[in-house]
C-alpha cells in the first residue's frame, strides 16, 4: 500500500510509523469499549470499519483451501 508512493526508505518508514500507530489508536479505543462493558459496541465497530478486510481475508482463505 504505502510502499507505492513512497519517494525514499525514509518516506516509507514515515507512512508505516503513521499505519501502526493509528492501528494502535484503534485498538486502545476497542480495548476501552470491551473493559467498560461495550461489547456489542466494539464487536459492531469492528464490523463496521473492518468488515470488508475481514471478508477479503475469509476469501482469500478459502480459495486457499480450494486449491490445496
Amino acid at each position: 500500500m504505502a510502499q507505492g508512493f513512497a519517494n525514499s526508505k525514509r518516506d516509507l518508514a514515515l507512512s508505516h510509523v503513521a499505519f501502526y500507530s493509528g492501528a494502535r489508536g484503534v485498538l486502545r479505543v476497542l480495548d476501552y469499549m470491551i473493559e467498560h462493558g461495550e461489547t456489542e459496541a466494539a464487536v459492531r465497530t469492528i464490523q463496521r470499519f473492518f468488515g470488508r478486510q475481514i471478508r477479503v481475508i475469509q476469501r482469500q482463505r478459502t480459495r486457499q483451501r480450494k486449491t490445496h
